[in-house]
């Protein structure tokens, strides 16, 4: 199944800013209050970007809602418990 190209265009979106908080991470090796932020932060635009993606193609409803904000929430926990 072919994708639009607007659908590439978000998932590139995603994968550009999470790819650049990623490589924060590393560069604040050492500094765990900055790591946490970031992690927050990513969380954050996954759950912000997946709200943004599926209103754009008006698929949003509440089970996507509360799966984002699961996903977003327990993601930054695991990763901010492993700092």
């Amino acid at each position: 199944m072919k994708k639009p190209l607007r659908h590439v265009l978000h998932y590139i979106a995603l994968c550009i800013v999470l790819s650049l908080i990623l490589a924060l991470l590393v560069y604040f090796n050492g500094k765990p209050v900055m790591q946490k932020i970031l992690v927050i932060i990513a969380g954050s635009w996954y759950v912000i970007w997946g709200y943004t993606h599926h209103y754009k193609e008006k698929t949003l409803d509440m089970s996507i809602i509360i799966e984002y904000t699961l996903y977003g929430v327990l993601g930054s926990l695991l990763i901010t418990g492993l700092l």
